[in-house]
């Protein structure tokens, strides 16, 4: 990391946490140890590139439910750091690591970065599976029996008489792991096939419950998933 941002780095640190003089060598030498033991403790993480955001002119944002910072818990190359600044940017699939003042914004390497928590949403990181791209999912239901979103933001453009609008759109796909194997579903047919063995129960479960499949098709889908897995704890 260069020195200009490691500079940064410690103001943004210590600027709040000492007052003192030329004069006062002591306090210059406790700020001093505080900052290497901070840096030692956080160095990976300072370790990505500047994420320099987008034009202020796109309509909407790129980021994971709302545009600013929120305070989650990254699991680091193993290590978790909790009570960070972050924002997922569901665009370019990175996580951004913020300062508390936004004015150095850090993409972490993606590699790196094995899961991370925000807004009650955790993610995982999950690479080299077949019709799966690699990158960040939501995992919206756990167990056994998962389900996985891919958030995805694409930016549409639109040529104008003038000039080209642009925004972002939001473009989530949805993912059932069962039995050691991701399947894609997209409607209630795809995913009544993933559980042929109880799909006679779960239609029953959707007419019940008047599901709304087609217009709310993630709350359904975590729904008929719930309840296959009551169907099949027995």
């Amino acid at each position: 990391m260069g020195r200009p941002l490691l500079l940064i780095i410690f103001c943004l640190l210590f600027k709040n946490s000492f007052s003192f003089t030329q004069s006062d060598s002591t306090a210059k030498t406790s700020a001093i140890k505080l900052f290497r033991e901070r840096m030692e403790e956080h160095s990976q993480l300072f370790n990505g590139r500047e994420h320099a955001g987008y034009y202020y002119k796109i309509k909407g944002h790129a980021y994971f439910s709302q545009p600013e910072k929120q305070i989650g818990v990254v699991w680091y190359n193993g290590t978790s750091y909790n009570n960070l600044p972050i924002f997922y940017d569901t665009y370019k699939d990175e996580l951004v690591l913020s300062d508390m003042q936004r004015l150095v914004n850090i993409s972490l390497p993606s590699q790196a970065v094995n899961r991370f928590s925000i807004l009650n949403h955790t993610f995982i990181r999950l690479e080299g599976i077949a019709n799966m791209p690699d990158g960040y999912y939501d995992v919206l239901s756990g167990d056994t029996v998962q389900v996985l979103a891919k958030r995805k933001k694409n930016l549409l453009e639109k040529l104008g008489e003038k000039v080209t609008e642009r925004e972002f759109i939001q473009d989530d796909s949805f993912y059932i792991y069962k039995n050691g194997a991701y399947f894609p579903v997209k409607n209630r047919r795809a995913v009544l096939k993933v559980f042929m063995d109880k799909k006679a129960e779960l239609q029953q479960y959707i007419r019940k419950s008047q599901l709304n499949v087609r217009d709310d098709f993630e709350k359904s889908l975590v729904d008929i998933v719930e309840y296959y897995k009551q169907l099949t704890s027995s």
